[in-house]
């Protein structure tokens, strides 16, 4: 029998997001489990095709939920059409990564998960969030959404210590809440990629949410072309790879046109692509996250610039804050310590020893959620 696994939060084309679904994807097909996962229809029918996602019976009207009418559709029609009732998903995994805090507001969280909680348990449906950054929680009407999560949901994972704090502050300590790391660690690059045997060098990859959620943005583009600027000028190959969308393409397209047109901009549709053009490069200079989490679970040492909490903890767990950027005035000092061979080969030691770890401790998440819905 099938199971019907909800996605919440991913965001195609986002790279990372899209290394999230295919970590989940990988570990249920692992098990053998018949698992048809499921997403609302908020993105382009051609991305959620690519991965077979069956699409949520969801509709409304001038923001009026009238999910309810897809239940009047003959089940043989909804099949027919890849149409899923709320009633019949088994399992919600919520993987956003970053959705809920201050920064995004209550409403995302009470319109994702905290009005349909009650439901989902009366449906017994199983509610797991997996590893993901959280708060601050300072703005009104958290403290009630929060509370309901904590009561309904029969696990959340918390990816780093300051989010842990947040959260547990509000809704206090619980056996349902853990602390996890990210979880795309263990999912291996492309093995049949044209970019096995290429050398990228530094690669920049840069994040348009930088200008947008930092005061000193457009400092922010000015920094990435200088230290792009030292790495060409001083004989490396340097690469720019866009980890999502227009925005971002936009400004590598920017960076590239104030260093030297002969830079590499490259990107791609599959992720997994993605994580082995970073394998193939010596450093990484970004402001992606899972682009870093791709470059440290591999042993590539990074230089990380961020807008949250949630890239100094990233650091801190791969046990390498010293390459995190604090004033963007240091992107091309710490790149260029880091192109110091020595230097370089220390941060990779730190690196390939807390990979093990950060890899153990995601197995570990797994046997949990595997418990929790008796596939073990």
């Amino acid at each position: 029998m099938s199971i019907f696994i909800e996605v919440k939060g991913i965001g195609i084309p986002n790279k990372g997001a899209e290394l999230m679904l295919v970590a989940l994807m990988e570990h249920f097909a692992q098990k053998g489990t018949d698992v048809k996962f499921v997403s609302e229809p908020y993105t382009d029918y051609f991305n959620r095709a690519r991965y077979g996602l069956y699409q949520r019976a969801s509709f409304a009207v001038k923001g009026i939920r009238l999910d309810w009418i897809w239940s009047l559709v003959p089940a043989r029609l909804r099949k027919q059409y890849g149409i899923v009732l709320d009633r019949e998903i088994n399992v919600i995994l919520d993987a956003s990564g970053f959705a809920y805090g201050d920064q995004w507001g209550v409403d995302k969280l009470v319109s994702r998960l905290s009005k349909r909680l009650k439901k989902y348990k009366l449906n017994g449906t199983k509610v797991i969030l997996m590893p993901q950054a959280f708060g601050p929680f300072k703005n009104a009407g958290f403290e009630s959404a929060l509370k309901d999560l904590a009561e309904h949901a029969d696990l959340i994972c918390v990816r780093d210590r300051e989010s842990y704090q947040h959260l547990t502050s509000i809704v206090g300590k619980s056996e349902n809440i853990e602390q996890f790391p990210d979880f795309t660690g263990l999912v291996l690059p492309s093995e049949h990629s044209v970019h096995n045997d290429m050398n990228y060098g530094i690669c920049f990859i840069p994040n348009a949410k930088m200008i947008e959620m930092r005061d000193d943005g457009e400092r922010y583009k000015a920094e990435m072309t200088k230290a792009a600027r030292w790495a060409y000028q001083n004989g490396y190959k340097v690469t720019l790879l866009v980890h999502e969308g227009i925005k971002d393409m936009n400004l590598a397209k920017e960076i590239k046109a104030k260093v030297d047109d002969k830079i590499l901009i490259l990107g791609a549709s599959d992720p997994k692509e993605i994580k082995q053009i970073i394998s193939r490069s010596c450093i990484v200079v970004s402001s992606r996250f899972h682009g870093l989490v791709s470059a440290l679970s591999q042993g590539v040492p990074a230089v990380a610039t961020g807008w949250s909490h949630k890239y100094m903890e990233l650091m801190h767990d791969y046990n390498v804050e010293e390459m995190m950027v604090e004033d963007l005035q240091d992107i091309s000092k710490k790149l260029q310590w880091v192109c110091i061979e020595e230097n370089a080969e220390s941060i990779k030691a730190k690196l390939n020893k807390s990979a093990i770890s950060q890899k153990q401790h995601i197995a570990l998440m797994w046997d949990k959620i595997d418990s929790i819905l008796k596939l073990n």
